[in-house]
């Protein structure tokens, strides 16, 4: 969800960066590693380790929205969707392919065109 957000606010192809830090936003919770520990020893740049570490940036902006949508917190939810400039149906229309693309990574097999005989 943050690559794409990231992708139609900065109008580039490629967001790895926003990429990167939506993925390894949670990785504190999963490993129960304090994520100071992880950021420490990743090779990562220094925008995406500020953004984990709470710092405000173009990251944490758009992070701190899918945190919103994810809590359904909608008046943070429009209320930052306007500071970004991006329209909101855009925003839900992101979040709906991103909960299609993580459900499609922890089941491939429910979304493979080959079918059990």
């Amino acid at each position: 969800m943050c690559e794409e957000i990231g992708r139609l606010k900065t109008g580039k192809g490629i967001s790895s960066s926003y990429f990167m830090t939506g993925m390894l936003s949670l990785m504190d919770s999963l490993l129960n590693i304090p994520m100071s520990q992880i950021l420490d020893e990743l090779p990562l740049q220094d925008d995406i380790c500020e953004a984990l570490r709470g710092e405000n940036n173009k990251l944490k902006e758009i992070l701190d929205l899918a945190f919103a949508i994810e809590k359904a917190q909608w008046s943070r939810v429009s209320e930052m969707y306007g500071k970004l400039n991006v329209d909101e149906k855009t925003i839900f229309k992101i979040y709906s392919e991103s909960l299609a693309w993580s459900s499609q990574l922890m089941n491939p097999e429910k979304y493979t065109s080959k079918q059990p005989r």
